[in-house]
């Protein structure tokens, strides 16, 4: 029996390990709508960059390399040992860990509306978010929280 290859989503938690950080960006609040999904509104919230699969690509890295491209105009290196997956039932999600070597810092996506180095502690202890923005609705998606926590 043939094994159906599922589609997939990327993220990756950019890590600067000289300065001990994350990298985040902060996603406008919209409406978003799925083949064979009916619509549904996304909060605006903190997450690791990242996106779908392209048509043509054949490998998750290969996604999470062009999707932190496209968005923020960074070169990550990705570890492929260092990844959490999350069947989602349509698609799997898969979170890598990546570090910057090369490109320049510059937001591509009209879906971005903000976005920031933090220290990773924020990760480990998630209401700092709101202390280190001075921001007491800031939050980060909880999904992409799970999947961070889980590669450090």
């Amino acid at each position: 029996m043939e094994q159906v290859k599922k589609d997939w989503c990327v993220t990756v938690l950019i890590i600067d390990e000289k300065s001990n950080r994350v990298f985040l960006i902060k996603k406008r609040r919209g409406i978003k709508v799925l083949p064979g999904k009916e619509p549904f509104t996304i909060p605006s919230r903190w997450a690791m960059v990242g996106g779908r699969r392209d048509p043509g690509e054949k490998d998750k890295i290969e996604t999470a390399i062009r999707e932190v491209e496209e968005e923020i105009g960074l070169s990550v290196g990705i570890n492929p040992e260092l990844r959490v997956a999350d069947d989602r039932g349509d698609h799997l999600d898969v979170s890598f860990i990546g570090y910057p070597i090369g490109g320049k810092l510059k937001i591509k996506s009209d879906e971005v509306i903000d976005y920031r180095w933090f220290p990773i502690k924020i990760l480990e202890v998630p209401r700092l978010l709101k202390s280190f923005l001075s921001d007491k609705n800031a939050e980060m998606h909880p999904n992409h929280l799970w999947r961070a926590q889980r590669l450090l």
